[in-house]
């Protein structure tokens, strides 16, 4: 399966059905670097007051099949996380969490954020909040229709396990469409296309 074609996808995210918040990715392509940028503003409220917030942006860089640089900022709850790195030349991937902790990466692992068609094979996923692996293991559900507006389009579901507890959804471009798991606190998420979506 291909990368997905470049642009900019909306997303609606759901708690229990109800919105709760947007994740935007957009995918540029600037000579021969493609840069992946995942967007998150989440926030759960009760009567008005917020219960619950999150709000991350990440940036891989890509050179073909190699990850050589990451950024992201995230802050949930009001705690804050940082990950940077880059990778030189030929050299490893470095990254340095906001904890001052740096781990090394002579491979280019897929990320959590989820956007290649190739995450499901992926035997471990880098969380690209704290830079840690995780574990993944894959069953293949099948071909499904997800809903895009008034529309259904036909897109391979497969569900994660492991340390990264996902199910997914991706369509014959390799564009990921939707995404469902389930909260800590037992709720269920979903991530599906918004109604701007392309």
């Amino acid at each position: 399966m291909a990368e997905p074609p470049v642009g900019r996808y909306r997303y609606t995210v759901l708690r229990e059905g109800r919105p709760i918040g947007a994740h935007i990715r957009t995918l540029r392509q600037n000579g021969d670097i493609l840069a992946v940028t995942t967007e998150i503003d989440l926030v759960v409220t009760l009567f008005s007051v917020p219960l619950y917030s999150y709000r991350h942006t990440s940036v891989e860089r890509w050179r073909g099949d190699t990850l050589v640089g990451l950024d992201s900022q995230t802050r949930k709850n009001g705690k804050e996380k940082r990950l940077q790195g880059v990778r030189d030349g030929d050299g490893p991937l470095v990254l340095e969490n906001h904890k001052g902790e740096r781990r090394t990466f002579p491979e280019s692992p897929l990320t959590t954020t989820l956007w290649h068609p190739r995450t499901p094979q992926a035997p471990q996923l880098l969380e690209v909040e704290d830079g840690w692996m995780k574990t993944n293991t894959t069953q293949d559900i099948g071909r499904e229709a997800v809903r895009i507006g008034d529309t259904r389009q036909t897109a391979r579901h497969y569900r994660l396990a492991g340390e990264v507890q996902r199910d997914v959804w991706y369509d014959d471009r390799g564009l990921l469409l939707r995404v469902a798991f389930q909260h800590d606190d037992g709720s269920r998420i979903v991530m599906q296309p918004a109604a701007d979506f392309t």
